[in-house]
This record gives structure tokens, C-alpha cells and sequence, in this order.
């Protein structure tokens, strides 16, 4: 009962990573989608470093899907071309939250999303809260008001550059909050 497997490879010649397509995008710039890919044209074929630019544009948030697909073969000029399609996700998100506690009380806070404010990946995230409805520890009810806008690659790849503004006042047993 034993088996002798002899395999022969056969090396084919070495590929080069040709025309880059980027298919499906609508409010994303394909121009920041270029600069972010981390795939250029000429460099040496490597399923591994093409999976990991797929990767790296899936993390941006503003995908629901990247995926890619290479020519099905080289090129004369010893090239295969690659095509990245994306599937954007929905440029804006919602969402509300309530909570409860016997001290604090209840809260509800409502949430608003742009995912893509420039076409660069930018995010632009509102929420606004009440707060202290009915506690224990709760003197009066109070909010909770946020702004934040978050610029991606700023000056640098993976440095991104964040405003946050909020205001926010609680009116608790112990002390009463105000701040900006």
C-alpha cells in the first residue's frame, strides 16, 4: 500500500504587474484610491502583495467590498494587467442608541455619518445625546453634542488628521458639568 508521487515543475517566465483598472467607484476619487494603492505598475507579480493592497484599500471603511482579478495571461511585453472592482458602501450612516441605569437615569443619543465628505475617505460623524432622564444621582437633565471630522493619509500615509468638537452638561448629586 504505498504510493510514489513524482511532481515536475515546469517554472513559467516572470510577470510584471501591468495596467492597473479600478472599477465601481462613484463618490470615491480615483485619484486618492491610486495614491493609497499600494500596487504599482512594473513591480514584480506577487499574489501575496496584491492581496495585501486589496487589504489595505478594504480598511479605508468606505467599502463594502474590494475585491481583484488579474489578466488571464502575460502580456508581450512580459505585463498582466490587474483590476481592483470596488462595491462603495451607503455614504451615510444613522444610528440611535438608548440606555438606562438606576442612577444616571436614561440616555438617547442619535448619530449621523458621512463616510466620504470629499471623496477622499473623509468622515464627517455628528451625535447629539439627552442624558440624565429619571435617575437616582440625576438633579436635572443634561446632553451631550459632538462634532468630529477626520481627514485620512494627512501629509503621510496612515496619519490622519481629526477635529473634534463637543459640549456637553450633566446635572449630578454631586456636581453639576459644563463643558465645552
Amino acid at each position: 500500500h504505498t504510493l510514489d508521487v513524482t511532481f515536475v515543475a515546469k517554472p513559467g517566465r516572470t510577470a510584471a504587474i501591468g495596467a492597473i483598472a479600478l472599477t465601481g467607484l462613484e463618490s470615491v476619487d480615483a485619484d486618492f484610491v491610486r495614491n493609497r494603492l499600494l500596487l504599482h505598475r512594473g513591480e514584480r507579480y506577487r499574489p501575496s502583495k496584491i492581496e495585501a493592497a486589496r487589504q489595505d484599500l478594504a480598511s479605508l471603511q468606505i467599502f463594502s467590498g474590494v475585491s481583484v482579478r488579474a489578466g488571464t495571461a502575460i502580456a508581450a511585453d512580459g505585463t498582466i494587467p490587474i483590476t481592483f472592482d470596488f462595491k462603495e458602501r451607503p455614504l451615510h450612516a444613522v444610528g440611535i442608541t438608548a440606555a438606562y441605569s438606576t442612577d444616571l437615569g436614561g440616555s438617547l443619543k442619535t448619530t449621523w455619518s458621512d463616510r466620504n465628505i470629499f471623496g477622499s475617505a473623509e468622515q464627517l460623524n455628528l451625535s447629539a445625546a439627552g442624558t440624565g432622564l429619571g435617575g437616582t444621582d440625576v438633579t436635572s437633565p443634561g446632553y451631550n453634542l459632538l462634532a468630529q471630522l477626520i481627514e485620512p493619509d494627512f501629509l503621510v500615509r496612515d496619519q490622519s488628521l481629526e477635529f473634534d468638537l463637543g459640549a456637553l452638561r450633566q446635572n449630578l448629586e454631586a456636581y453639576d458639568q459644563t463643558a465645552a
